[in-house]
């Protein structure tokens, strides 16, 4: 069968060949003996064979000349490449060029895959082997060996071993010959991933195998292997760059797969549907995904590509896969709760891509996903048609979720009035003969009513009115005949808000009642006052309320609760500042003053804020600009919608502040008595913080102790991680309510306005346990004069560092660890375009030599939240990171977890 398949492939490459020459007749049976070396009686008969079977056809007379037939020796237009998603959009290009790679004769073209990290280079080169065995080009038995040339990209010499073999002894450790991957991939296809990883030597040695179908193995000085390989290489990295022109001159064909973001959402959306899908015949259960989760998954920032696309969406399954089965349900249910942080802020982007993402998901709530098929259900006509329905679904989803009677009353106060806007909305440009749907006499009730009401109060009626009450009041009877119950929930006090209207709203349901024989109930009464007054509803409210500003730490925390509780209010007042974690606090102050200063008006200013520095600042902005601002922490979205759904109302900031701060009585209430920043009463504390977990704090903690006698004090040092700024703050607050604290050291500085803070490397290189003396004594957190510029500015030696943390290592010797450690820096500084001034060598120094200490002294180590979207997000970085620490590990053997990992390169990110 080996030899059929080779003269079929023989057959085919001579028709591409001759696609363009009308003389050309075919092979004769003694063109294919002396090609294939074999006798003529055995050539006739394969051909004779290959006749019969369809696949060759022969001429008539002397001598017989046989060729490839037609439907063969055109490409299959059905191939392995239908299978990609977006093959006839905007990857229907990398498709063709794929296919002239693989069909250019003899054998094919040598190819080069350019895309960022996680487009598919890989899947697209497994698509391009399946073709050319599809095809005839390659035999069925040919292989496709994958290479990583970064797995051994640290040791040049073994990644060329790797790839090329080795005789024995060529090198130390060589104990044995090895062939290597490229004599693996003979009269196959060859792909070598991450290619700039591989030195310009290896380079060299490719291109020569390019050229000449020709290499040797390391140790052999003159003999040489052949073989017939196709290559595909694939790379991240700018070509020009990265590669030599000498090697990327002899590759023809570069096709460019696109990231992503670049291939819009309907493709985006049929890759989420197909992971889903993958995910329910792993699990062997329907999967059911809400439309808000589609909603981020469509939107999120996915730097990770279609790689991490699928990550995710195996995450996000595993999540609810667990509450599935806890629960004893049979289907997954994906609720929001279930998407990763990072996936969840896809909400704040969706808004720019609302109309394509909106025409993908047409009017479907749920899509349910099995291993062949997606349903969805259109909730949207059921909305249209019975607005009570969806009021008690939200009702029980509440209750379901164990919401308090009083924050189901809120949330739905606030949602009704939205709910009837998106209702209605429906109907803007509707235009149906009513008579197909709604009952006729309904229709006159209808139209008499709004002309009575038009003429006595003067007020017009859009269409959208008109139809919307008409189909309302349709289903809402069909309902209440067929024995269905309103949602008994007093949403709006719309009875004493519109009296008159409420008024026309009682006597056209007593016409109701008496033609339909029904009882209207008095939401219902409610809701068609609604109708009556929609253009009121909508209108802004005259007066000036006190201007609201949220203010929290992060890059859009903020602005996405304040969009919020715009949108659900039909607002667009509250204001909004981010603070972002790195901002310093001086720089935050002068922001928000600024904010407050451009928009306070005579009604005093809301400032709701999260914690930490920001609830201090409103107390000093009102003394500055002698503004009346009243602040409240510890800020959620249903506080934040009651705080602006109040000021709509009552335009008293005192009686709004007094309302709001009886209900959150755990508030710390900055600015009032409740809460002295510095009491004189408390303990004094000082914090020793680092980025990973508390055990190098805990040191920090031991050299203040040992350099210090505090039992003299009434002070306690307590460390703290910070490796989570938010919960970071969090503690910070808890511990102020109960001591005073004078000092922050560690590694980094969290920038804590108000407490000075002291960088590692003043403690242990210029011995300033004298100036925490200082505080102690006076009790007062001042913050440090700067040391002498010359004198900080000096570049401190690796040397002097871990000389000075000896005694407190137990494992390591430092004349040992020195060597190994300068590598890992000139590594990081190389990879990572790091720069240690003091303050980060010593921080670096400490933190893993305590790592180190900790692994070899089994003490359990910190866990890195959020691991498997870090270590999807920061892939190459993380790789990177393991490698320049594995000198380290084989020297000590041990090896750095994935959680020490993250916490590293977490801490070069912020150098």
């Amino acid at each position: 069968m080996k030899v059929e398949e080779e003269i079929i492939r023989h057959f085919k490459n001579e028709a591409n060949k001759n696609l363009t020459t009308p003389t050309y007749v075919g092979l004769t049976t003694n063109d294919i003996a002396e090609k294939f070396s074999m006798l003529r009686s055995n050539a006739s008969n394969i051909l004779n064979k290959l006749y019969k079977e369809n696949i060759l056809t022969k001429s008539d007379g002397r001598p017989v000349y046989y060729k490839i037939t037609t439907q063969l020796q055109t490409i299959k237009s059905q191939s392995s490449f239908e299978q990609l998603i977006g093959n006839d959009g905007l990857l229907k290009k990398c498709i063709q060029q794929a296919k002239v790679a693989i069909s250019y004769p003899p054998n094919g073209l040598h190819t080069l895959l350019l895309g960022p990290t996680g487009v598919g280079k890989t899947l697209f080169a497994e698509l391009m082997y399946r073709f050319a065995i599809e095809n005839h080009f390659i035999q069925n038995e040919a292989a496709f060996v994958s290479f990583n040339c970064a797995d051994y990209a640290n040791n040049s010499q073994l990644l060329l071993g790797q790839l090329f073999g080795y005789k024995k002894g060529a090198f130390t450790g060589a104990n044995d010959g090895y062939s290597g991957v490229v004599e693996k991939a003979n009269n196959g296809i060859l792909f070598l991933d991450e290619i700039h990883r591989l030195p310009p030597e290896g380079q060299e040695l490719l291109f020569y195998l390019i050229d000449k179908g020709e290499y040797s193995r390391l140790g052999e000085a003159t003999e040489k292997h052949k073989v017939n390989v196709l290559i595909i290489c694939a790379t991240t990295e700018d070509v020009d760059s990265a590669l030599l022109q000498t090697f990327t001159r002899r590759i023809p064909m570069t096709i460019s797969i696109p990231a992503l973001r670049d291939r819009g959402p309907q493709e985006k959306f049929q890759l989420i549907s197909m992971f889903f899908q993958q995910e329910a015949k792993r699990v062997n259960r329907t999967i059911h995904v809400k439309r808000e989760s589609i909603k981020n998954l469509l939107a999120y920032n996915c730097p990770g590509n279609v790689g991490q696309l699928k990550s995710d969406i195996q995450l996000i399954c595993a999540n609810a896969f667990f509450d599935c089965i806890s629960n004893g349900g049979n289907d997954i249910e994906i609720e929001l709760a279930h998407l990763p942080s990072h996936v969840k802020k896809g909400i704040i982007q969706y808004r720019d891509f609302k109309e394509h993402f909106e025409g993908l998901l047409g009017d479907n709530e749920i899509f349910s996903f099995t291993f062949d098929q997606i349903h969805s259900r259109n909730d949207i006509k059921e909305e249209k048609l019975n607005f009570y329905e969806k009021i008690e679904a939200r009702l029980n989803e509440l209750e379901n979720k164990n919401f308090s009677s009083n924050d189901i009353q809120l949330i739905m106060n606030l949602e009704i009035e939205n709910y009837f806007k998106r209702f209605i909305g429906e109907f803007e440009d509707i235009e149906t003969n009513l008579t197909k749907f709604v009952d006729k006499n309904l229709i006159s009730l209808v139209e008499e009513l709004l002309l009575e009401v038009s003429n006595k109060l003067g007020t017009t009626f859009p269409a959208r009115v008109y139809y919307g009450l008409c189909f309302h009041l349709h289903s809402s009877i069909l309902r209440l005949k067929e024995g269905g119950n309103i949602a008994n929930q007093n949403l709006l006090d719309i009875k004493h808000s519109y009296p008159i209207e409420y008024g026309y709203a009682i006597d056209f349901c007593h016409k109701l009642e008496e033609h339909y024989h029904i009882k209207m109930p008095e939401n219902e009464i409610s809701f068609i006052t609604m109708f009556l007054c929609s253009e009121k509803i909508e209108e802004k409210h005259q007066s000036v309320p006190p201007t609201i500003i949220i203010a929290m730490h992060g890059k859009s925390t903020a602005t996405s609760m304040a969009e919020v509780v715009n949108r659900l209010l039909g607002i667009n007042s509250i204001l909004a500042y981010d603070m972002p974690l790195d901002k310093s606090a001086q720089i935050g102050f002068d922001e928000l003053k600024q904010i407050i200063r451009d928009n306070h008006i005579p009604s005093g200013v809301l400032l709701l804020v999260d914690m930490g520095s920001l609830g201090m600042f409103g107390e000093l902005i009102a003394e500055e600009l002698g503004i009346n601002i009243k602040t409240i922490d510890m800020i959620t979205t249903v506080v934040a919608l009651d705080i602006a759904r109040k000021a709509e109302i009552e335009h008293d900031i005192e009686i709004i502040y007094q309302s709001i701060t009886n209900q959150l009585p755990l508030s710390l209430g900055y600015g009032t008595k409740k809460y002295d920043y510095l009491a004189a009463n408390k303990e004094t504390a000082i914090l020793t913080v680092c980025t990973t977990g508390e055990g190098s704090a805990m040191r920090i903690k031991s050299l203040i102790e040992d350099n210090i006698d505090i039992s003299k004090h009434n002070m306690h040092v307590i460390p703290l991680s910070i490796s989570n700024r938010v919960e970071m703050e969090k503690h910070i607050s808890s511990i102020s309510k109960r001591k005073k604290i004078l000092l922050i050291v560690g590694t980094i500085d969290p920038k804590i306005y108000g407490i000075p803070f002291m960088p590692l490397s003043d403690l242990i290189m210029f011995n300033q346990y004298d100036k925490i003396e200082q505080i102690l004594e006076t009790h007062q957190p001042y913050f440090l004069n700067k040391m002498n510029e010359e004198v900080r500015e000096e570049q401190i030696s690796l040397e002097k560092i871990l000389d000075s943390l000896s005694q407190k290592l137990k494992y390591i010797k430092t004349n040992e660890f020195q060597p190994l450690f300068e590598v890992f820096l000139q590594r990081t500084k190389d990879e990572f375009g790091v720069h240690y001034d003091n303050d980060k060598l010593a921080g670096m120094t400490f933190h893993i030599a305590n790592v180190i200490e900790n692994i070899i002294n089994n003490k359990v180590l910190a866990e890195f939240k959020q691991k498997d979207s870090f270590m999807i997000t920061h892939a190459n970085g993380i790789r990177a990171l393991k490698e320049s620490l594995s000198p380290i590990e084989l020297a000590y053997k041990l090896y750095f977890s994935d959680d020490s990992i993250c916490f590293i390169y977490q801490m070069l990110r912020n150098l």
